[in-house]
């Protein structure tokens, strides 16, 4: 190896920041890739490292124009690079097949690829760390996620180990909501483990998943506690139409107590929770079906009731048919079959009136917009101050017991059980380790912070994903009034949905990325936005739509392949 003689004296603090802002802080035993710009008198040369240009004292020779790999060195006085082989070819990789041989290292494809994009990105890297790296690789069954782990962790310059290997790779192909289900589910099971940390665990494992079925039938309360939906319920027959709103609450209570009533059909809160699931979401299009069902019967209907008369039996066939076809989307779960008398007749007309009255559909909306809202805060709560984010923090400063958190209680159940608990415990906390080594990057003025909210307790696919960036304020914390907010979702119906926030003296400008066309729904609920930031003094200033596919944000999660969709009228969460 050739050595050369850093001469930064004069303009260090300038190239160091500058190699900062490249990833390539100048510390030794890194790998840094250079180019030989320009050859001056008395063995000087001009290189560039990354978009940094600096002046070396040369005690070997080098070619001008040609790149070289270089090795950082501490030196007596200032800086040294060691020159690594000759000079690189134009192929990037045969110079990572290269770079493997002179560090003793099997050149496969697979571990030259992984070198190539290291250079690429312009990563340092040092030979212990590409050593360690090459070994998890050759391991790693899922190789391209294992790579994406591998550079997130040397470009954070984060120690390549197998455990923070582990925690990250955990996190990037787990969902929080699975692993704390998983756990729930098998600590129900575990009959030889009868301890109070399983017990503390049971009941905090079940404020986040809302398993529990005490949850459940409080869910249904706060969904249905409200006429509109208690109304639309009914008139989708859903609900016994002799049931009276003011003795709703304490029949629910009383069949779920006796598994059955004659006043809810045979369902229990769990299937009354599946069923607002799968039909409040759709209360758009029954409203427009509805009231396209009256313009076609609605005279007829209401004369044959105000004659006291049955429809004739062609008619009644033709009608009975067209109800239901219009109220095919809840057909499955409700049965709304009628009999041709007057008063069977005169409920049809006030059950399509309840569900095309818009009136209705906006009390509905904005009731289950509160109930969503205070759902996810809820949930965001226990993640801040339950989950043990902070759990090393605490333990270190000696402030409180974390015993009693998420991870506290998970790490004593790890040396308590054994075989398949042990094992789903373990798989837990190196995931939620993952999400701590995430959750915070930050440098002297600007600071990025991650939030993974499990939220499958309130009907979404996957995690709720947060991502927070901007500059420090006086007190190191984030400048609310200059930052970038980005959330991540998986919705049932219009599927990988990203929401970026930017908000600059408290003004707010939103791109919604998703790969439907969603912009009249859009539309819709930009009123109600608007007026909701104006409340906490903020301004809305734009709302966009883009395609999702093939945008830089949705490299957060896998790929999107595009394709075309139909037309989605309804809308999964409002945020």
């Amino acid at each position: 190896m050739r050595c050369f003689k850093l001469n930064i004296q004069q303009v260090m603090g300038k190239v160091i920041a500058n190699l900062r802002q490249d990833g390539q802080a100048l510390r030794p035993g890194q790998i840094v890739q250079g180019k030989i710009v320009a050859i001056y008198p008395n063995n000087k040369a001009q290189i560039q490292l990354g978009t940094t240009l600096l002046i070396a004292q040369l005690e070997a020779a080098l070619e001008v124009g040609a790149k070289y790999h270089f090795q950082v060195q501490e030196g007596r006085e200032i800086p040294q690079l060691k020159v690594i082989g000759e000079a690189l070819r134009q192929s990037q990789l045969s110079n990572a097949e290269s770079l493997l041989q002179q560090f003793g290292i099997k050149p496969t494809k697979g571990n030259a690829e992984f070198v190539e994009l290291l250079l690429q990105q312009k990563i340092p890297f040092e030979k212990d760390q590409l050593q360690q790296a090459v070994l998890l690789l050759d391991r790693a069954g899922n190789r391209l996620l294992a790579q994406q782990v591998l550079l997130e962790m040397f470009s954070n310059r984060m120690p390549i180990t197998p455990n923070i290997y582990l925690s990250l790779f955990l996190r990037e192909s787990n969902e929080f909501y699975s692993q704390l289900l998983l756990l729930e589910q098998t600590l129900q099971q575990e009959q030889k483990l009868n301890h109070q940390v399983k017990q503390q665990l049971m009941t905090l494992l079940a404020r986040y998943t809302g398993s529990s079925e005490n949850y459940k039938l409080e869910l249904v309360q706060r969904l249905t506690d409200n006429p509109a939906t208690f109304n639309f319920l009914k008139a989708i027959r859903f609900i016994n139409r002799d049931m009276q709103y003011s003795d709703w609450g304490q029949q629910l209570q009383q069949t779920n107590k006796q598994d059955a009533s004659v006043m809810v059909t045979e369902y229990n809160h769990n299937r009354i929770l599946q069923v607002l699931t799968n039909i409040l979401p759709k209360a758009p299009v029954i409203r427009d079906q509805a009231a396209l069902f009256l313009q076609t019967w609605g005279n007829l209907l209401h004369e044959s009731v105000t004659k006291g008369m049955a429809l004739p039996e062609e008619q009644f066939g033709k009608l009975t048919y067209d109800l239901q076809q219009t109220m095919r989307t809840v057909a499955q779960q409700v049965d709304f079959q009628v009999l041709n008398t007057p008063k069977d007749l005169r409920n049809i007309i006030i059950d399509l009136e309840i569900l095309a009255n818009q009136e209705n559909q906006t009390k509905i909306g904005e009731h289950h917009t509160r109930i969503l809202k205070d759902l996810f805060l809820e949930q965001t709560r226990n993640v801040l101050t339950q989950s043990g984010l902070n759990y090393e923090k605490v333990i270190h400063q000696e402030e409180m017991n974390p015993q009693h958190t998420l991870k506290g209680l998970v790490t004593q159940l790890m040396q308590l059980s054994d075989g398949n608990t042990q094992e789903v415990a373990t798989r837990l906390l190196h995931f939620m380790n993952g999400v701590q080594l995430q959750s915070i990057q930050e440098s002297d003025n600007f600071l990025q912070a991650q939030l993974v909210i499990p939220a499958g307790k309130f009907g979404l696919s996957s995690d709720i994903e947060l991502s927070f960036e901007g500059t420090k304020n006086k007190d190191g914390e984030l400048n609310k009034e200059f930052c970038r907010i980005m959330f991540f979702l998986d919705l049932s119906h219009i599927e990988k949905t990203v929401i970026d926030m930017h908000v600059q003296k408290r003004t707010i400008s939103l791109t919604i990325l998703n790969d439907y066309p969603i912009d009249e729904t859009i539309h819709h609920l930009k009123s109600g936005l608007k007026e909701g930031l104006a409340k906490i003094d903020y301004q809305l200033t734009s709302v966009t739509y883009k395609p999702l596919s093939n945008n830089q944000l949705a490299d957060k999660k896998d790929n999107i392949p595009e394709k075309q969709h139909e037309t989605y009228r309804g809308v999964d969460y409002r945020i």
